[in-house]
C-alpha cells in the first residue's frame, strides 16, 4: 500500500525570496518517492475546501510549505495545522511558523554563532551589521542571537547595528554604494574603528565591498565581510565588484 503525502506551499501574496527553500520542497519529493510513497501536489494554497479533502480522503501525511516571507503570520496555515492535528493527520511545516504539529527550520541562531565566532578566530572583534530595513521574521531575531552569544562567549559587547534602505540590482547599484559609505564613515572614523561588516546575504557583499573601497578601506585586509546563504555565485551585482564573502553560511536546504 502506498501512503499519501500532501504537499502545500503557502504563496499568500506572490512575490517572495526563499532562499532555496525550493529544494527542500524537491528533496522531500524525492525521498518520498524512492521509499515508493505516492506524492500528491495540490495546486494553490490549503483552504477550507481542501482541508475538508483531506479530512475525507486521510492521507498518511501533509508537508506544509510556508512562504519565506508571507508564511510567518499565515492564518491560513495556522487553521489547517490546527484541522489536521485535530483530525489525526500526521502533519509536518518546512519554516517558522508557531503551528500545530512538528517543524523543522534552519538552525539560524547557530549558523550566525558560527559565522561570527569564524571572524574572532581571525582577529576581527568590532562587527557592524549593515542589514536591511526589513520587517522582523523570527529568523532574523535567532541570527542576531547568535552573532551576539559568540561575541559575549569571546568577553566583546553586542554587535553594532545599521538598518539600510537596501536597493537590490545592477541599476542601482552605485546609489547603494553611497548609500552604504555615509553608514559606514562613522564606524570606521571612530576611535575603535570597526575590523568586520556582516551582511545580510551573500548579495549584499559586493555593495559593501565597493563602499568600503569608496571609503578608502581595503575589503579583507582592512575590514573582513561575510555573507550569509551561499548564494554567492547568483548574486549578479558581482560583476560591479567581484570580491567575495570572506565566509558564508550555507543553511543546506
Amino acid at each position: 500500500m502506498h501512503f499519501q503525502i500532501w504537499f502545500y506551499f503557502a504563496d499568500l501574496d506572490g512575490d517572495h525570496s526563499d532562499g532555496w527553500a525550493g529544494h527542500v520542497h524537491i528533496g522531500v519529493q524525492q525521498v518520498l518517492r524512492g521509499l515508493g510513497r505516492s506524492v500528491l501536489i495540490p495546486a494553490g494554497t490549503i483552504d477550507a475546501q481542501m482541508i475538508a479533502v483531506l479530512q475525507r480522503e486521510r492521507p498518511s501525511g501533509v508537508v506544509l510549505l510556508e512562504s519565506w516571507y508571507s508564511g510567518f503570520s499565515s492564518q491560513t496555515l495556522v487553521q489547517a495545522a490546527a484541522a489536521l492535528a485535530i483530525a489525526g493527520i500526521p502533519t509536518v511545516s518546512f519554516g517558522e511558523s508557531d503551528l500545530a504539529c512538528d517543524r523543522v527550520c534552519s538552525d539560524h541562531a547557530g549558523g550566525a554563532q558560527a559565522l561570527t565566532a569564524w571572524l574572532i578566530s581571525q582577529g576581527r572583534r568590532r562587527h557592524l551589521h549593515l542589514w536591511p530595513e526589513v520587517p522582523d521574521p523570527p529568523w532574523r531575531q535567532r541570527r542576531l542571537e547568535g552573532h551576539a552569544a559568540a561575541l559575549a562567549a569571546a568577553g566583546l559587547p553586542r554587535p553594532m547595528m545599521e538598518s539600510v534602505e537596501w536597493q537590490n540590482g545592477l541599476e542601482s547599484f552605485d546609489r547603494m554604494v553611497v548609500t552604504l559609505a555615509g553608514h559606514l564613515v562613522p564606524h570606521l572614523l571612530a576611535a575603535e574603528p570597526i575590523d568586520a561588516v556582516v551582511a545580510m546575504i551573500d548579495s549584499h557583499v559586493p555593495a559593501i565591498c565597493a563602499a568600503l573601497k569608496r571609503c578608502a578601506r581595503e575589503p579583507g585586509r582592512n575590514v573582513s565581510v561575510v555573507g550569509y546563504d551561499a548564494n554567492w555565485p547568483e548574486a549578479s551585482v558581482r560583476v560591479r565588484c567581484p570580491l567575495p564573502p570572506a565566509a558564508s553560511i550555507d543553511k543546506n536546504n
